[in-house]
């Protein structure tokens, strides 16, 4: 087995803006190899959730937010940073607890304040109808979006139990990426 050491690789020509820099460890890669920014969020307790209402989903906690772009203390939604507009892939699961035969789960992706789900393409409306009585439903998203600097996604949550019903806490959450290469 051979080693190549490099600083740098710049392709043959004089176009210097597609130079790649590859990490000195041998192990992780910069720049334009990478999918960040990148979060996933979570609710640390229960969220009560009002009856025949969108709610926004306040996920309150971080397992990682690679640059800081996902505001978990006041307005609960993930922002693109400057210099990181593209492509990235959104997932999300809400557990609402109790909910009977023939009412709702709902959850619905915003994009600067507006609802995306029901427009074309990967980012529509995901719901459930509850099958039986007392069950706790699990509802999940997922979807690739064309975003820009100062974009903002944010995830709602409805059900239609007659009563305010709880989304329960570490299994409701939220993530995204950027999509490299596209």
């Amino acid at each position: 087995m051979s080693t190549l050491k490099v600083s740098t690789i710049a392709p043959l020509g004089t176009d210097a803006t597609k130079t790649i820099t590859i990490g000195s460890a041998g192990d992780t890669a910069a720049g334009v190899f990478t999918n960040t920014p990148a979060f996933e969020v979570y609710l640390s307790s229960a969220q009560s959730i009002s009856n025949a209402t969108y709610n926004k989903a306040q996920y309150d906690s971080k397992s990682w937010d690679t640059d800081n772009a996902f505001d978990n203390t006041t307005n609960y939604r993930f922002t693109v940073p400057s210099g990181k507009a593209g492509k990235y892939a959104f997932y999300s699961t809400v557990v609402f607890d109790d909910i009977n035969n023939g009412q709702i789960g709902i959850l619905r992706p915003y994009k600067n304040g507006s609802s995306i789900a029901n427009s074309p393409g990967p980012a529509q409306l995901n719901q459930i109808y509850s099958s039986g009585t007392a069950h706790n439903i699990y509802v999940n998203y997922y979807g690739v979006l064309d975003l820009a600097v100062g974009d903002y996604i944010e995830m709602f949550l409805y059900q239609n139990t007659g009563a305010s019903i709880n989304a329960l806490s570490t299994t409701t959450q939220f993530g995204g990426f950027k999509i490299i290469g596209a």
